[in-house]
């Protein structure tokens, strides 16, 4: 007896989703501003590290426990330097750190989630990065171990 077989889902040619995971944003409107919100450019990105150490550090201890960050503990990380919060917002989405600031709770939690959702792959790399360098000098550091014989 013959079964009708159902078709493939199409499948996404191989590079489809390059320029979203290489350069990703997010089109979203807050507070009546149809803003996009991207990834941090290199330079960019490197201008702005003093304001996101802090933030990196933090997160390294999460990332050592194996685990990504659910939404309340990256509130609670965020929190620890909420001073930069506006500014590395601002700087995601081509708005003024005014503006950013003086956004109430609701459109500033709003734009807070649709950055992290943007920004937050770009933090937990570098702090795995950074992770993995720390574990890496440590084992240099401890040389090898010699074994009995």
């Amino acid at each position: 007896m013959a079964r009708k077989v159902k078709e493939a889902a199409p499948v996404a040619a191989p590079g489809a989703d390059d320029l979203e995971v290489l350069h990703p944003e997010r089109e979203v409107t807050i507070a009546g501003r149809q803003l996009v919100v991207r990834e941090y450019g290199f330079v960019e990105g490197l201008k702005l590290r003093p304001l996101y150490a802090p933030l990196i550090e933090n997160l390294k201890p999460v990332l050592a426990e194996g685990e990504l960050p659910d939404l309340e503990q990256v509130l609670d990380l965020l929190v620890q330097d909420a001073d930069a919060l506006p500014q590395l917002m601002a700087a995601a989405c081509d708005q003024p750190v005014e503006w950013v600031a003086g956004l109430g709770h609701e459109h500033g939690h709003n734009l807070m989630l649709v950055w992290w959702g943007v920004i937050g792959p770009f933090f937990v790399r570098s702090a795995a990065g950074q992770l993995l360098s720390e574990r890496l000098r440590a084992m240099r550091r401890a040389g090898a171990t010699s074994t009995p014989s």
